[in-house]
């Protein structure tokens, strides 16, 4: 019967034979999931929210939808999406720039699914789609299915290289492809938590008008420098346009700054790239009683100081986790510090063999992910990202010396 079903599979569902990664057993240091800082959690905060739609509104909050009417079914909780505006024009303005409002949120079951929404209303097979030469596998995966030509530029540690972007958009309209989309983590990308300098962000939403494309600017790692704060959001900088923006539509998201179980997150950008969104939009919305709780706790004032708090907490954790990876890692591995986000990204020597050290990690119990889970570039090999935000500083300390010594043994030493 098992093998019957899997002969039933859709291309899309992939070959039967596929295998979701499984973590060593036991696993003694995670360095896999990029999740945050669990000690940031608000849950008392949320605990009284919920509670506090319950007591107040139990009835209606267990609707499809609320004051908003049928458009919530698409567009989400309207209380919630007001929240997440003020939200992001006290977070992110620019001078000139416009003011964003309801109608410039959507919420969504997590930012993933913001992204596989936008894909799915913006790309035809056949059509261009341009992204940093390291990204987020889910993207990659939406985007082979959607049919769409993909092609990567590289990056530095000014994010992408804006004239490999220009040849990769001449090479394709050569080709016959229009290039409708060009996705990218601008601000501490995953995986090299690289940002995107202010003069290209200027030159990239030059080049969407010139070209005719949209920006998807995935934002989920924002909040957390630990440095200089970072340069405003494509988004931002988009709405400052003499002509009023609507070249970007910015993904963001709760999992990172509040808690992943919420499963909300949200897009923004012009009502009229929304309305795309929403045609193909099926799932009849997010849960009106968990943002309803969420609109209530980011109106009590405690988002902002939360975040902060867990800002904080994390500069101390990537510390710890430069010191340890210089003292235990430095002579196998080079990595630059990030100066936010919540990863690792390290360059193995090449003196690594390195198809022993997924293996010999996992003997010791430890989790981590290979380059190539992040890119088709077979130079990929030699990545290696960490995560480790939810991880406690002992732990971080100690998982990277193990590390340390299973680099040495890979090394032949």
């Amino acid at each position: 019967m098992t093998s019957a079903i899997a002969l039933l599979r859709s291309a899309r569902a992939g070959s039967p034979a596929s295998v979701q990664y499984q973590p060593p057993d036991p696993c003694r240091y995670d360095f896999f999931q990029g999740q945050p800082d669990p000690g940031a959690y608000p849950v008392a905060e949320l605990r009284a929210a919920f509670n506090a739609v319950f007591d107040d509104e139990g009835i209606t909050a267990c609707k499809y939808q609320g004051a908003g009417g049928r458009a919530e079914m698409a567009y989400g909780f309207v209380g919630l999406r007001e929240e997440i505006a003020k939200l992001l024009n006290a977070r992110d303005t620019v001078d000139g720039g416009r003011a964003l409002d309801a109608s410039n949120v959507m919420v969504v079951n997590g930012s993933s699914q913001g992204l596989s929404l936008a894909v799915s209303a913006l790309i035809d097979p056949g059509d261009g789609v341009i992204l940093e030469q390291a990204s987020f596998g889910a993207v990659l995966g939406y985007l082979q299915q959607a049919g769409a030509e993909v092609r990567t530029v590289p990056m530095d540690r000014d994010g992408m290289d804006i004239d490999a972007l220009v040849a990769r958009l001449i090479k394709l309209k050569a080709a016959g492809h229009r290039v409708k989309l060009v996705y990218t983590i601008a601000t501490f990308q995953l995986p090299t938590c690289s940002v995107l300098s202010l003069e290209r962000r200027q030159r990239l939403i030059a080049l969407a008008r010139e070209w005719d494309f949209m920006i998807l600017e995935d934002n989920c790692y924002y909040a957390f420098h630990f440095d200089a704060p970072p340069p405003p959001t494509l988004l931002a900088l988009d709405l400052a346009q003499a002509d009023g923006g609507g070249r970007v539509l910015q993904s963001d998201s709760c999992s990172k700054t509040i808690a992943p179980g919420l499963r909300i997150g949200w897009m923004a950008g012009h009502p009229d790239a929304l309305k795309a969104l929403a045609a193909v939009r099926q799932d009849l919305g997010v849960s009106q009683i968990t943002t309803r709780a969420l609109a209530r706790y980011l109106a009590s004032g405690s988002y902002a100081p939360n975040v902060e708090h867990a800002r904080l907490l994390l500069k101390q954790k990537r510390d710890a986790g430069v010191a340890a990876l210089r003292k235990h890692c430095g002579q196998w591995v080079t990595f630059d510090t990030p100066p936010g986000g919540i990863y690792f990204w390290l360059e193995m020597s090449e003196a690594i063999d390195w198809p022993k050290v997924p293996a010999a990690a996992a003997a010791e119990g430890i989790a981590l992910r290979a380059g190539e889970l992040f890119s088709n570039d077979p130079r990929a090999e030699r990545f290696v990202r960490l995560a480790w935000a939810h991880m406690s500083i002992q732990d971080i300390e100690d998982g990277i010396a193990l590390f340390g010594k299973v680099l040495a043994r890979c090394a032949g030493k």
